[in-house]
């Protein structure tokens, strides 16, 4: 009898022991959580645009309009001559106002008129006057432009040499712009353009802001890109505008800009 009853016992001990495991089984697991994993970071930031940006300098200043005048050639033995094309960069603020000079030792000796060609380039052919005691000596190429009430000063470009002609075959351009009362920073940055979502194009431009302020652009490449920018020590950011893409980059890095620093580091962009 005692042996039926530990039987009957065990029985019902095991018979509870798998209603409890069973049990366990049965309940609903808590599904196990995983941390996405986190997207890189982005360098660049896109905006759609019609058509290339017009990103342009803003160079207005509050210079007089120059009283140039051509001397009188009575006045002078020798001439040379010169064809000088105006610096891209400035066609887009260029008007028929535009004044144009040459001076020798801080004396006008010739004025151009403007000129512009089928393809809109713009030129400016001048007649320098001299005598033979001015042989040799530098010439200070002066342009003035109307729109923006600035008058740009390029020293010591050629020396005056009677009966020479500059640019009469090939485009002979001075660089105006640096230097400026404005902005008296011009810094030099080498720059890289890598992991392109697109396929680069010779329409494609890169740019450099001051908040919403243009300081310089230049025509991207695939290579190392230089150009000019201007300001004062500030920290400028940098745009690359796609043809291909519909619209520009606009990246995270910065840069500050040095009093007359060239920066032979080039900064790379990861798109």
């Amino acid at each position: 009898m005692k042996q039926t009853f530990r039987i009957m016992m065990l029985m019902a001990a095991l018979t509870l022991a798998w209603g409890c495991s069973s049990d366990d089984d049965d309940q609903p697991k808590e599904p196990e959580v995983v941390e996405p994993t986190p997207e890189p970071e982005s360098t660049a930031v896109f905006t759609a645009t019609e058509g290339q940006p017009e990103w342009l300098i803003d160079w207005t200043w509050h210079d007089e309009t120059p009283d140039w005048e051509n001397p009188d050639p009575a006045n002078f033995e020798v001439r040379m001559y010169a064809v000088i094309k105006l610096d891209d960069k400035f066609a887009p603020y260029s008007t028929d106002d535009d004044r144009f000079a040459i001076f020798i030792k801080n004396k006008c000796r010739g004025v151009g008129m403007r000129n512009v060609t089928h393809d809109g380039r713009i030129f400016f052919p001048i007649i320098i006057l001299g005598n033979n005691e001015d042989v040799g000596a530098n010439t200070e190429i002066k342009y003035y432009c109307a729109a923006i009430k600035h008058t740009f000063n390029y020293p010591g470009y050629f020396y005056f040499t009677p009966d020479r002609t500059i640019g009469n075959e090939n485009d002979f351009e001075v660089k105006f712009g640096e230097g400026s009362p404005k902005y008296m920073t011009n810094y030099l940055p080498a720059s890289k353009f890598t992991g392109m979502p697109f396929e680069a194009s010779g329409d494609d431009m890169i740019a450099a802001f001051v908040g919403d302020e243009c300081r310089g652009k230049g025509p991207a490449n695939s290579g190392l890109n230089v150009y000019t920018l201007v300001g004062l020590e500030e920290e400028v950011s940098f745009k690359y505008y796609s043809a291909n893409k519909g619209g520009y980059y606009t990246f995270t890095q910065t840069l500050k800009m040095g009093v007359g620093h060239r920066s032979y580091n080039a900064m790379t962009f990861e798109f």
